[in-house]
């Protein structure tokens, strides 16, 4: 399992969404599904996956990071959390807005997507 850098900074977004956790894990693991709302910004590659839990990938653009995903149950809901780890504070301060505001608008993709299955 990865380990967040010494001294890294975070940026952590939170959303709760309303599907069973097994229905948002598989949008974030289905290549078709995660085609249709994941946008391309330089995550290549997933390298640690817990079912129905948590993922891990780098960030292989420019900033570098670790990205970390988990999926929690909440009721009948799902609380995914995206966590940014930089690897210097600098790094990070210098992308939080944008990061932020983008990780926002693929939630608000993620969620669309996972409304327009069927029930």
């Amino acid at each position: 399992m990865a380990k967040s850098h010494p001294g890294a900074c975070e940026i952590r977004t939170v959303r709760l969404l309303k599907h069973k956790r097994a229905t948002v894990f598989a949008a974030w693991q289905d290549k078709k599904a995660l085609d249709q709302w994941w946008p391309d910004h330089g995550f290549k590659r997933i390298f640690h996956v817990k079912e129905n839990e948590r993922i891990e990938f780098d960030h292989n653009d420019v900033p570098k990071f670790l990205a970390i995903v988990t999926f929690v149950d909440e009721f009948q809901n799902t609380k995914v959390t995206l966590r940014m780890m930089f690897k210097t504070p600098k790094e990070c301060e210098a992308e939080k807005v944008t990061r932020v505001a983008e990780t926002e608008a693929t939630f608000d993709r993620l969620d669309a997507f996972l409304k327009s299955l069927p029930a």
